[in-house]
């Protein structure tokens, strides 16, 4: 068994631009898909309803996708908005947002919930969270995770010694 390569945002940020959206995990490189017209027409109307109240306010920034939140060296997402208040501004640089933003917004799209309500629920939440917080949240995650359609197909698809289906679900 090979060991398990972690990258870095200096390997993240140095691969070629080949069209494609990359998130970085915990040191693993995961390609996103291109999001839908409703997916957009969505993150569009919510950046229109909250931008202006956010200028108008002086509250902070607020960016839509797409944009690199570092959260560590090995963490890179690119949520959908990014709502940075006026107090932590110090956070955005011209690179990206490095640390954890005062809100994100994830807008659920068929192909990508399983992954936004799990592992990036965790990630957004892990640099706010105690470790007891982190643990349990995770427990919650699994929990949920053990009752997903993919984790039945996984299971039937192990017994009959098959590849799994796995539909994101």
């Amino acid at each position: 068994m090979s060991a398990r390569v972690i990258l870095t945002y200096d390997d993240y940020a140095a691969r070629p631009e080949d069209g494609h959206r990359y998130e970085l995990y915990e040191g693993e490189l995961v390609m996103t898909p291109s999001p839908r017209t409703r997916h957009q027409s969505v993150i569009g109307n919510l950046h229109l309803a909250l931008a202006e109240h956010v200028r108008s306010q002086a509250l902070g920034e607020l960016y839509v996708s797409p944009l690199d939140v570092i959260l560590s060296r090995i963490t890179v997402l690119q949520p959908d908005l990014v709502y940075v208040e006026r107090a932590r501004l110090g956070i955005v640089t011209e690179r990206a947002i490095e640390g954890a933003p005062t809100l994100v917004v994830e807008v659920l799209s068929s192909s990508t919930s399983a992954r936004d309500r799990g592992i990036k629920q965790a990630l957004y939440a892990s640099p706010a969270n105690t470790l007891e917080q982190q643990l349990a949240l995770e427990a919650t995650l699994q929990r949920e995770a053990g009752h997903s359609a993919d984790f039945q197909e996984g299971v039937k698809a192990f017994l009959e010694k098959r590849t799994a289906n796995f539909t994101g679900r």
